[in-house]
């Protein structure tokens, strides 16, 4: 989807950084090897926003310097 719609995703980048984020957010209580699979794919998803979108990049900047846990997420 992030490729497809590379030339809106500036537009629309926070929201797809909030579901990031906020799905990420609730991996960090759960001790699940069936959720790897997840926690590997919100990265993928993180690194391909933040390729296509150099806001993005500085907004992952600033929520990684929010929390240790959050700058695992690249």
């Amino acid at each position: 989807m992030i490729d497809t719609c590379k030339p809106r995703i500036g537009f629309h980048h926070a929201e797809i950084l909030r579901g990031t984020v906020t799905c990420w957010r609730y991996l960090r209580n759960q001790d699940s090897e069936e959720l790897m699979p997840v926690r590997q794919a919100l990265k993928r998803v993180t690194q391909a926003l933040e390729a296509v979108s150099p806001e993005a990049k500085i907004d992952m900047k600033a929520i990684r310097a929010i929390d240790d846990y959050f700058a695992e997420l690249s």
